[in-house]
């Protein structure tokens, strides 16, 4: 929605040879599903095909608010039906006055087979990321201080 708004179109194949592409060049790549694993990249086309076709390992970043378990647990079986593996999940807390943060991070550690990787505190305002501008390189440096990959 976002590309198309700014006149932009986005096409799987090109994302998948641009992928691969990078991946022959270096030893690892982390493509991020911006928006979601159901968002559409075009009208045919959403992230999970692009996920099907690199057939890489899914990290889920699960945003801690209202309704998470529900979400996270629908996307989780979205990507079991996909035939793709889920490598781990990470609790993001964006909502730093969400009511019973631990008890669903718990909730979700029971209902997940897949490892927690880390559990990234709300960003401080002075790196929070502005509206439609990328994150700072301390925001990035303030997650990965969070997680530790497989």
């Amino acid at each position: 929605l976002v590309a198309a708004a700014h006149g932009k179109h986005l096409e799987l194949d090109r994302m998948v040879q641009a992928y691969q592409t990078l991946q022959s060049r270096v030893t690892h790549v982390i493509a991020e599903g911006a928006g979601g694993f159901l968002t559409p990249i075009d009208d045919r086309h959403d992230l999970s095909g692009f996920a099907q076709r690199i057939q890489v390992p899914i990290i889920l970043t699960v945003g801690m608010r209202l309704g998470c378990i529900n979400h996270t647990l629908l996307t989780v079986e979205a990507i079991k039906q996909r035939g793709l593996t889920l490598a781990g999940w990470i609790a993001n807390c964006i909502d730093p006055n969400m009511a019973y943060l631990n008890e669903n991070i718990t909730t979700l550690l029971h209902r997940i087979k897949a490892p927690l990787l880390g559990s990234i505190a709300h960003l401080p305002p002075n790196i929070q990321k502005k509206t439609n501008a990328p994150y700072s390189i301390e925001a990035i440096q303030f997650a990965a201080a969070a997680i530790a990959l497989p």
